[in-house]
């Protein structure tokens, strides 16, 4: 499995029998729309459980997004937060 992200917006997941990926589109500053779809091969459609992996490949995304839409809020919300302080990031210096 690998992981390419190109930033700002896209993340693609590759396995051997599929190629999933999910994009993130702004709707405005406080707004933004998920899309994600699946890639698969020839030899993967032509399986004989291919109907029923599809549909597995579907509902297990719910929870892993359902887990990632709150960690998504939470940010949003501390990134609001009049607690935040702005500006620069001031890293330690390495020893």
């Amino acid at each position: 499995m690998n992981y390419i992200t190109i930033l700002p917006n896209l993340l693609i997941v590759t396995m051997p029998d599929k190629v999933k990926y999910f994009m993130w589109l702004p709707l405005g500053p406080q707004k933004s729309s998920l899309g994600v779809s699946w890639l698969f091969p020839q030899s993967t459609r032509d399986g004989e459980k291919f109907t029923e992996i599809a549909a597995m490949e579907k509902s297990d995304l719910g929870p892993v997004l359902e887990e990632d839409l709150f960690a998504w809020s939470r940010t949003q919300a501390g990134l609001r937060s009049r607690a935040l302080r702005r500006g620069a990031v001031c890293l330690p210096k390495s020893r």
